[in-house]
């Protein structure tokens, strides 16, 4: 049993850092807020410095792939979760253009 543990976890540490190389700091994101409640995001603003001169807020996902630690914990929470997460992480990744875009 304890052979299978450390099969898994060296499986997710694998893919963690795969996850990591591929997606660091690509699942920011322009967050709009209108009267205090969550708006969505507007297609137009590109890049980090555009949402920041607009006086909107640059925010991370909640689950991520920018540490090794982070990735494995997404990893763990898509394999064993609904797919609610699974299809947050998905969108997060392919609407991702690069580093502060």
């Amino acid at each position: 049993m304890m052979c299978m543990g450390i099969i898994c976890f060296l499986v997710l540490l694998v893919f963690g850092i795969i996850g990591t190389s591929l997606f660091k700091g690509v699942f920011y994101k322009c967050i709009i807020f209108k009267d205090q409640e969550l708006a969505l995001t507007d297609p137009m603003i590109m890049t980090k410095n555009d949402c920041l001169n607009l006086g909107h807020v640059w925010l991370n996902s909640k689950n991520n792939f920018d540490t090794v630690q982070k990735a494995i914990w997404t990893l763990i929470l898509i394999s064993t979760s609904t797919s609610s997460i699974w299809i947050e992480t998905m969108h997060s990744a392919v609407n991702s253009a690069g580093l502060d875009m």
